[in-house]
Parts: C-alpha cells; structure tokens; sequence
C-alpha cells in the first residue's frame, strides 16, 4: 500500500494533517454534538420517548402500552389492519416515580409488571437515609462556675529539649450561652488555642462548636438535629452521643459535674464522657482520684485530682486538678506521652474576665 502512494506521487507526510482532519469530522458527525459533553457545558436533558402500538383487534380503550425495546409475547391474531403506531413523549420528571406512574398507567402482561418493578427496585426508588441514632447517656446534675480568667506558668519538654511559656483560660457565662478559650503562647515561637462555644443546659455545658488553631485552623461541629459530628478537616463524620464535649469544654464540664454533686465522685470513681477533637470522637475515660494540697506559682490550692490513662502508646495521658474553692475550675493540667514528651500547665493568678 505504501508503495503504491508512493509511486503515484502521494507525500504521506503531507496527507497526514489531511488524514486527521477528515477522521475527526466524521467522528463529530458520527457522534453527533449533543452527546459531547465538555467540562464547560451541562449534560441536556432530553425526554423519554415512548412508542404505544394501538391493535384494531383491542375493543374499548384498554391497549397495552409497550416500552421501547420490550418484546410483546403474543402477536395479534389478524394483520389486516395495520395497527397504528403512536409516539407519546414523556419528559423526564424530577421524580422518577412520576415517569414509572406515566408507564405504569394502562394494564402491562405479568411479565411486563414484573420488570418494572424489579427496576424500580434497583434502580428508580430513590433510597431513603438511616435515621440517625442517638445514644442516650444519664445525665449528672452539674453546677457551672462564674466568668473567670485564669493566668497559668507552663514547662514542658519536646524531644528532650525544655521550654517554658504563659497561658490563659478566658471562660465566660452569659445565662444560656459559654465560650472558652485556652491560649498558650511561646516566645519566638508562635501560639496554640482551642476555644469551644455552646450551650449551658441542666447537666452541665453542651458545645456547639470546637476550634483548635495552630498553623492552621480545624474546627468540629455538633449538630445535634441531625445527631452527628461533622468536622472541616474533611475527616467522616462521626455519631454524636448524649454528654459529649470536645478537648477544652471536657475540662470544665468534670469540674462542673464535681461542683454538682461532690459526694457523688470519691476516690476511684471512673466517669465516661465522649470527647471530640478537630478530626475524631472517643471515648474517653476519667478515674477520680485523692485531693491535694498543690503549691503552684499563685500560692498553696487545695485540688482534686482526675486522670486519663492512655489506652494506646500513641495515646496522651492526662492529669487535671480542679480547685473547689475556684469553682472547680482548673488550677494544673498536665499532658504527657511515653516518649517523655510533657507540658505541664501551673496556676499563677486569677483576673477579671
């Protein structure tokens, strides 16, 4: 072949572009422009053709309607008369139970029933979502403390290197409404807060919303309608249970729920909240533990003392001691991990908030 085009003095080189030209175009005819959809247009909608055959032998104005590509069982017993051909056009619905009621109006043979409704089983009954599920927790009577600002000294260590900062709990009450804001700032280093913001009820705070920010910003989001968590780092959402808080309101709501009944918590008592951070929800657990007398930057507080043991190696363990002549709020929080790595967090003075 390619030494007859050359022997008629064909340039094949030349007849390329010529070549590709002449395919494309009959690609595009081929296909036709509708069909071809590019990112910059929508796909058309077009309308459901239907073709209804009318038999001369079918008394009355009972006829079978017959979808395009069905094939009828039972021809009819005379061709005399031609039967004639309607085509009805059905545009698509919003709803695909309103096309499968424009179908299924005129009697279909069993065998044509039954294809219909396997494929509204399938395909066209739209699927309806799971109802969330809420799991219910009792709930603990709690006392929650007056607006307060609390100064703190922290030391901690990272990676063997020891470093020293200042932080700040900004905790404010106003009748139904709490936000809180833990903040901790380091020289030539930067800062870290988390801030939580809900609703104070009758077992003590219920978050809405839970931020943490560093380099970046994350966020958790309780919607309690829906009985769900959903967070911004495109993390799945999680199921929200009763009592849940997040990492700062959990702080405050053990002391609240101490402040409601103290009696209710002696030593060993274990206390099951789920705690919400900016990517996750678990279950954490609390082990109440003795009072002590702390002597921190701001004078001699008396404390009690609540722990989270981790359950993994990658997981923090965290000690609380919580002030009842402060309104059970937190006057020493401690976080520290099995490779040593620790920030410990001291009371030094208490402000107006």
């Amino acid at each position: 072949m390619i030494t007859i085009f050359q022997r008629a003095g064909w340039n094949l080189p030349a007849l390329a572009p010529l070549t590709a030209l002449v395919t494309l175009i009959h690609w595009a005819v081929l296909t036709g422009s509708p069909g071809f959809v590019s990112p910059e247009q929508k796909p058309q909608r077009r309308a459901l053709v239907l073709r209804t055959v009318v038999s001369s032998d079918v008394a009355g104005s009972n006829f079978a309607q017959i979808p395009r590509g069905m094939s009828v069982s039972q021809a009819p017993a005379s061709n005399s008369a031609r039967p004639a051909v309607r085509r009805a056009v059905v545009p698509l619905s919003p709803s695909p139970d309103a096309a499968l009621a424009e179908m299924t109006e005129s009697p279909l043979t069993p065998a044509h029933t039954s294809l219909l409704a396997l494929a509204a089983t399938e395909s066209i009954a739209p699927k309806s979502a799971p109802e969330p599920t809420t799991h219910k927790r009792e709930a603990m009577p709690a006392a929650v403390p007056a607006s307060a600002r609390l100064e703190y000294d922290v030391v901690g260590e990272v990676k063997g290197f020891p470093y020293s900062a200042d932080s700040e709990l900004l905790w404010k009450r106003d009748g139904e409404q709490y936000s809180a804001k833990l903040e901790i700032k380091v020289f030539l280093l930067g800062s870290r807060s988390q801030a939580s913001t809900g609703r104070v009820v009758v077992g003590g705070l219920e978050p809405t919303r839970f931020l943490d920010k560093a380099r970046s910003e994350q966020a958790a989001h309780f919607e309690r309608d829906k009985g769900i968590i959903v967070f911004s780092a495109n993390a799945p959402s999680a199921t929200l249970l009763a009592g849940a808080q997040d990492r700062l309101s959990v702080v405050l709501q053990l002391g609240a729920l101490l402040a409601g009944a103290p009696t209710r918590y002696p030593p060993g008592t274990s206390i099951a909240l789920q705690v919400v951070g900016p990517r996750d929800a678990e279950d954490w657990q609390f082990t109440v533990g003795a009072t002590e007398v702390l002597q921190l930057p701001g004078g001699s507080v008396t404390g009690v003392k609540l722990s989270r043991h981790p359950r993994s190696a990658y997981d923090q363990k965290l000690d609380i001691w919580l002030a009842p002549a402060m309104g059970y709020l937190p006057v020493r929080l401690r976080m520290s991990q099995d490779n040593g790595d620790y920030v410990d967090q001291k009371w030094r003075s208490s402000l107006a908030p």
